[in-house]
């Protein structure tokens, strides 16, 4: 769906980023958080008004999903009005990931959550799949392969281990105007 091309200038974009120190950690979110998730990320915001983060691509990044979304909203007669705010870029390391199960609508400051997307940015050596637990589907971190979502109870998911190699992947959200 993403072009490889474009998926590695956002790799490279993302280790640039992390070697300067400006991702989060899963880790510096408490205790409680590091059981479920262990991960570097960074948020991207939909509109950037910062020279560290280049437009160009975020932009190219929202004109390829679009299709995806207007595909999906056609094959469901969903109602469109959905807007994304912001997309994350998650690195995960062999071992890490966010194995529980869970939705992205589940608390209350997610509760405009409608859709979820997923595009991998990269293609780990083995293991980590994302796995959708009552569709009993398995899907396969493949470079550019998009995957969009309800954010409801109907499509927990987790992140299974990255076994060998690294996982960078890009998330987010549609929510309701």
């Amino acid at each position: 769906m993403i072009p490889d091309g474009w998926c590695k200038d956002v790799v490279n974009w993302f280790d640039d980023v992390q070697k300067a120190g400006i991702v989060w950690h899963s880790r510096t979110e408490g205790v409680e958080k590091l059981r479920e998730r262990d991960d570097e990320y960074v948020y991207v915001p939909s509109t950037l008004r910062n020279e560290l983060l280049p437009q160009v691509w975020v932009g190219e990044y929202w004109d390829a999903i679009t299709p995806c979304l207007n595909d999906y909203i056609a094959k469901y007669d969903f109602v469109d009005g959905l807007t994304s705010w912001m997309f994350k870029i998650h690195s995960v390391g062999v071992g890490q990931g966010y194995h529980v199960f869970h939705q992205e609508h589940m608390k209350q400051q997610y509760n405009d959550r409608v859709l979820a997307f997923m595009t991998y940015l990269n293609t780990p050596d083995s293991g980590g799949e994302t796995e959708f637990l009552f569709q009993h589907k398995r899907c396969e971190p493949i470079t550019g392969r998009t995957l969009i979502w309800p954010a409801f109870f109907t499509h927990l998911h987790r992140g299974n281990p990255v076994l060998k190699g690294r996982k960078v992947y890009l998330t987010g959200w549609y929510n309701y105007t």
